[in-house]
């Protein structure tokens, strides 16, 4: 409490008696503060002192202290320039302090190197030596080697944020782009494998600087900061993430390289031959139905060999695939004219029933290909040819002639599906009597009170007895 009460006492003595303007302050004052480590309250009185009195080497070396003191007390990486300012100004002063210092002026201003002394190992007293106190002096001088080191942390510090940002900018241009997964695999190209690949080395680039970032804070000691950095998974590929906190301790970051690999994986090796498979199954299609138009037979068994093989690998990525949509109008297409081939002979048989139940099969194809290919023109074509630009391109030229082919089969499905509707209206209706001449005999019983015929028993596609009437 005394000592408080002298240093307060000393700091009001100094701050009026040396208030007028060329007031010479005596060292022997000042270094009350020195010694108590006031540095705050010492540093104005010490700067004024040393523009009168330049030959004083431990008011330099107590500046140098002072600026060393004051470099601690920033923020190495908010206030990095300030920091490296004050520790060039430190070494600055112990140069100065070291070329002025000698073994008369130590054992001359002892009291003032007490900062300095050790025990005697010989005598087992304490005092300072010259060497001692150039020690200090020499150990000062590396902070040149702290502030370069600083600047180098900075800049490692800088280079990691700024690899992370970079990342996180480039990860949501790729989200613009491709706004959900289907769209990311389906629409992927060679600029987004690259972007990728981009994505993938930025992020690397980030952790890269910040192990170099560590390691350098190992070497200057204490910093003020003790940061760690830890990766979160992408698993949710369309939400929106926040940007890290690089001046925390617990830096969270998007694991973009692990997430860019996965991606680009699957790309390699599933995307980019599904395209080539896709075109291979159309050609294939296309083949049978050649061969269904040339030879004119029925192309079943062919249709059932290329329906067993699926593509489980890009119903994950699009439950309702166009590709597979458009091989199953084609196939239902070769289904219909199969079973009008398989039907030929039918044509020519007198038995109607017959011909009725095939002309009901071919109506039954003629249905479900009308069905898928209304399905079909209630799609976006263009939204989704998008996903299949290469297998549209390739196989049809444009969207535009895929529309019309939908169209043209749709179109198709309709005017045979009501022709077969008509012809088995028309042959059931001639089931429906015996034709005798110019006589028609019904084979129903609610014949209407004109008819000149009467059933009483009808045995289907067998007998008929009835009256009748003159």
């Amino acid at each position: 409490m005394m000592k408080n009460r002298l240093f307060f006492a000393l700091f009001l003595v100094l701050a009026s008696g040396y208030s007028a303007w060329g007031q010479k302050i005596k060292y022997k004052e000042l270094f009350v503060l020195l010694n108590a480590k006031d540095y705050d309250n010492a540093e104005p009185f010490l700067k004024r002192y040393l523009k009168v009195e330049d030959g004083n080497p431990n008011a330099y070396l107590y500046m140098a202290i002072i600026y060393e003191y004051k470099s601690a007390k920033q923020d190495i990486l908010k206030q990095t320039e300030q920091c490296v300012m004050f520790l060039d100004s430190a070494v600055h002063f112990y140069g100065l302090a070291g070329k002025g210092m000698t073994e008369k002026e130590v054992s001359k201003n002892e009291d003032y190197y007490q900062m300095d002394s050790r025990r005697d190992m010989r005598t087992g007293e304490f005092g300072v030596t010259l060497s001692d106190v150039k020690l200090r002096i020499e150990t000062g001088m590396k902070l040149k080697e702290r502030a370069r080191m600083v600047h180098l942390l900075k800049a490692q510090f800088v280079a990691a944020e700024k690899a992370y940002q970079h990342s996180a900018k480039l990860f949501s241009s790729i989200q613009v782009r491709y706004p959900d997964e289907k769209r990311l695999y389906l629409q992927s190209d060679d600029s987004l494998v690259l972007s990728l690949h981009r994505l993938s080395g930025m992020s690397d680039s980030c952790h890269s600087h910040f192990r170099d970032y560590q390691s350098t804070t190992k070497h200057l000691g204490k910093t003020g900061y003790n940061q760690q950095m830890s990766t979160s998974d992408i698993s949710d590929y369309k939400k929106e993430f926040t940007l890290a906190d690089f001046y925390s301790n617990d830096i969270k970051v998007q694991d973009f390289k692990g997430w860019a690999a996965r991606v680009i994986e699957v790309i390699e090796k599933e995307i980019k031959p599904l395209k080539g498979e896709l075109v291979a199954r159309d050609i294939e299609i296309n083949k049978i139905h050649q061969h269904l138009k040339k030879d004119s037979v029925s192309v079943r068994q062919e249709i059932a060999m290329l329906r067993s093989k699926d593509f489980p690998g890009l119903r994950k990525i699009d439950p309702h695939p166009l590709p597979l949509q458009v091989f199953a109008m084609k196939e239902a297409e070769l289904e219909f004219a199969s079973q009008v081939v398989e039907n030929h002979s039918l044509r020519d048989s007198s038995n109607l029933s017959l011909q009725i139940n095939g002309l009901r099969k071919e109506l039954g194809y003629a249905i479900a290909l009308d069905s898928i290919a209304t399905y079909m023109t209630e799609r976006n074509m263009e939204d989704e040819s998008a996903n299949y630009q290469h297998f549209v391109n390739t196989a049809f030229g444009s969207p535009a002639y895929l529309k019309t082919l939908v169209r043209s089969t749709k179109e198709l499905a309709l005017r045979e599906k009501i022709h077969r509707e008509a012809a088995i209206k028309r042959k059931t209706d001639a089931l429906r009597w015996i034709v005798n001449g110019a006589d028609s005999i019904p084979l129903f019983f609610e014949v209407s009170a004109a008819s000149r015929f009467k059933p009483l028993v009808l045995l289907e596609e067998k007998i008929t007895a009835g009256l009748a009437f003159a």
